[in-house]
Parts: C-alpha cells; structure tokens; sequence
C-alpha cells in the first residue's frame, strides 16, 4: 500500500526541510479564506486540495487579481467538485515570476533496488511525455542506497539543469533526507523553478510514502483509515495500489500512463461522440502487476463494456504493459472490447505479446480512439 499526500501535506514536510517553496496559507472554510486574503493578498493563486492529477484542466486552480475575484473564486471552488472529488481544503499561493521551469525527483527503483535521481530542464509537463519525445532532456541517475550522494552527481546535475552547484547540492541533499527519513516512494518537484529574481522554488510537489512508514506513525495510520473510510471499493484498491482513479458516468474506462496523456485521451473520446466511465493513470514506469491490478479493476464494474489504453513508452515499457494486459485475458474472461495504442520503448515486444492473445495494437490516436468509441 502506498499513500498520496495532499499538496499542503508535501509542502509542510518540504519546509521542514528547508526546502525553498513560495509563501502559501491553508483554507478550509470561508472565514479562514478571507484570512489568508489578508496573509497572501491578490494577485494570487487558489488551488483545490484534492487527491487527483490535472487539477487545472478540471478548474481546480484559479488564479485571481482583485479581492472581489479571490471571494467570489474561493466560494466557488469550495462549492465545486474537481474529477469527482468535493473541495475541502484551498491552498492560496503567492504569484511567483516564473523565469524557468524544470523536474526533479527522487524515486525508489524496485527492479534495480536503488535510488534514482531523474532531473530534467523541462518542467510542468509529465516526466513520461518529456521521455517519449525529448529523451535527451532527462538525466537518470541510480543511487546507492544509504550513502551520501557524491558530489560528481550533483555537479551532473546542476549542470544539466543549469543551476549552481552550492545550490543544487543544498536542494538535492534535502530532498534526499526527507526520502530516507520518510521512507517515501516518490518526491517530485514539478515544476521546480527559478524566478526573475533569481530565486528556487518549488511551487508544484508530490509526495508518495510507503506503507511500512504509514503503518509505524500513528498519525499518518489514523489519517490512511480515515482516508479509505471514506472511498468506495473500487476507489479503495486504487488508491492502495498508488493510481490515479477517478469514476465517471459513461462506458469507455480509460487508461494511460501519466496525467496529461490520460486525460488528453479522454478529451478525446469526447471529442469523437464517447463516454469515458472510468479516468485511470498508471503513473510512470508501470510494472506487468499493476497493470494486471489496473486493468482487472476496469474489467470488473459492469458499467464499462470497453477499455482503451494509450501507452507512450518512455520510462514505462511497453512489453511490460502488454504482459499484464495478457496475464489478464489469460487467466480471466473477458467479453469487454480492448484497444491499446502502444507507442515507444519495447514497442515491437509490446505489439507481439498482444497479438499472440488477438489484441490488435495502434500506433495512430485518433484511429485507436475512433475504434473504441465505434466499439470495435
């Protein structure tokens, strides 16, 4: 089990460890709204404190220039459910000038059993689509695990981050003990960035910690139980296994490997007539066993009669994709239609692995979305 914390939560733990974020002030109310107007006055940003990804394509972050539009904005949003999800939290963030964008984060690699450091000039987009097509902007490093991080691989990346060494190396040590003193699965910064002032920041962060550190503090186990109290089965296995799942209304569930690229698909089915019932993202670099995990939940709500999945291989294998999808079709019955767009890193696997159980595999979007809104 793992378990997401809401972006005030990361934030929080980032401070404690002094690492540079933009001025911010919770609200969970309207009184406590208004009081954060007077802390972090407009021009501001309002942003909804929910467990979902592409909160803003969904109208959960708002940027506001007047006191009349920061009250009338923040009721509104507390009022508003973002992918499905009710507000009950508004984090208001100073407006920061943004000179450049960029990714860092440290993950657990579990193949390997180490460490990796990835970093990428490019921010404010998924760390899969900038692998799939600008693979020569991410810089991946694998850590010994327990060590002090040398300072030949700090130096790799403030270099190719463009970013001073005594400030890289500051950053990258912080963000390292917080990994190891949390037991985390993931801190993402996205974007990090540097301001016109010349400062760092990191004004967008995801924390993801495992369930051995959830298990022994008492706080966060309290938190996790109140969590799945709340959620219904389906939503339940999902968050226990770390997807993004969010439940709609129509037929079509749709899976991806990334925020961006799943919700970019099921703009796409709308676009061509369809219902998308089910919004789910793999996250990156997803293994055979949650992709078995994932599509297995689909399969099993009997509102869906169709499930289009769109890969982009960067990080994430597309064998490994199609392994789990076969496992599935081997050891299940399935009367619901499959299309799977697979394209990138092991692509020609992928594609071979699937045919072998009669899945046809599609490179071209639109055609593969067409297909599963036609249902076949």
């Amino acid at each position: 089990m793992i378990m997401y914390l809401y972006e005030y939560e990361a934030l929080e733990l980032l401070r404690k460890y002094n690492i540079p974020v933009e001025k911010s002030c919770l609200a969970r109310n309207l009184k406590e709204l208004k009081e954060c107007s007077r802390i972090i006055p407009p021009p501001n940003v309002l942003k909804a404190q929910v467990l979902t990804g592409m909160r803003g394509k969904a109208g959960g972050i708002i940027f506001t220039e007047t006191l009349e539009d920061f009250e009338k904005s923040g009721k509104a949003l507390f009022q508003k459910r973002i992918n499905n999800l009710k507000v009950n939290a508004i984090l208001v963030s100073e407006r920061v000038d943004i000179r450049r964008e960029m990714y860092i984060a440290l993950t657990y690699d579990r193949t390997l059993r180490r460490f990796t450091l990835i970093s990428s000039p490019l921010g404010g987009m998924d760390i899969e689509e900038i692998a799939m097509k600008n693979p020569k902007y991410i810089l991946k490093v694998s850590l010994e695990p327990l060590i002090e991080i040398p300072d030949f691989v700090i130096r790799a990346v403030a270099k190719h981050l463009d970013i001073p060494f005594q400030e890289m190396k500051k950053l990258v040590e912080a963000m390292y003990n917080l990994f190891i003193e949390n037991k985390c699965e993931l801190v993402e910064i996205n974007p990090l960035v540097l301001t016109s002032s010349g400062e760092i920041l990191a004004i967008d962060r995801k924390i993801v910690l495992d369930d051995v550190y959830v298990r022994i503090n008492p706080s966060l186990r309290n938190l996790l139980e109140k969590r799945l109290r709340e959620m219904g089965e389906s939503e339940r296995i999902a968050f226990e296994y770390g997807f993004s799942y969010v439940r709609l209304e129509g037929n079509i569930a749709v899976i991806g490997n990334g925020a961006g690229l799943t919700m970019a698909s099921m703009d796409l089915v709308h676009l061509y007539g369809g219902k998308p019932g089910i919004f789910l993202d793999l996250g990156g670099g997803a293994s055979s066993q949650r992709v078995e995990k994932a599509l297995s939940l689909v399969l099993q709500d009997p509102q869906i009669d169709r499930v289009f999945i769109n890969i982009l291989g960067g990080i994430t294998r597309c064998d490994e994709v199609a392994t789990g999808i076969a496992n599935v079709l081997k050891n299940a019955s399935n009367k619901k239609k499959l299309f799977v767009r697979l394209l990138g890193n092991n692509e020609e696997l992928g594609r071979k692995i699937l045919s072998e159980v009669g899945i046809p595999v599609f490179t071209d979007l639109k055609e593969a979305v067409k297909k599963a809104v036609k249902g076949g």
